[in-house]
């Protein structure tokens, strides 16, 4: 049976509490994104997102969101392509203004 190799990044865990101060704006980050995928063969993901770079035009080393903000097609067919290869996912979005604690426990 293959094995899936697991892969989290997260977005948006710079702009926490205790560097804004008396304004509570989390940094002018105010929404944190987790985002876990598993893979069974890594380098045709690697194909595809270097080939989706080049028809979006997206620079850069890595795909940060500020150079994605204005590129809904590359977000679309990244997307298109993950459905089509049944590649697990999980993502999480906290608006962080509503979600200040959570608490996990094993009974």
């Amino acid at each position: 049976m293959a094995k899936h190799v697991y892969y989290l990044d997260e977005s948006g865990n710079t702009g926490d509490l205790v560097r804004t101060g008396d304004r509570i704006d989390f940094g002018s980050q105010p929404i944190f994104v987790l985002v876990c995928l598993g893979l069974l063969e890594e380098t045709s993901l690697e194909r595809e997102v270097q080939r989706l770079r080049s028809v979006h035009k997206i620079q850069g080393a890595e795909l940060k969101s500020t150079n994605l903000r204005n590129k809904p097609g590359f977000v679309s067919d990244l997307a298109t392509y993950l459905r089509h290869n049944q590649v697990p996912l999980f993502i999480e979005v906290v608006e962080k203004r509503y979600c200040l604690c959570i608490i996990c426990s094993n009974p």
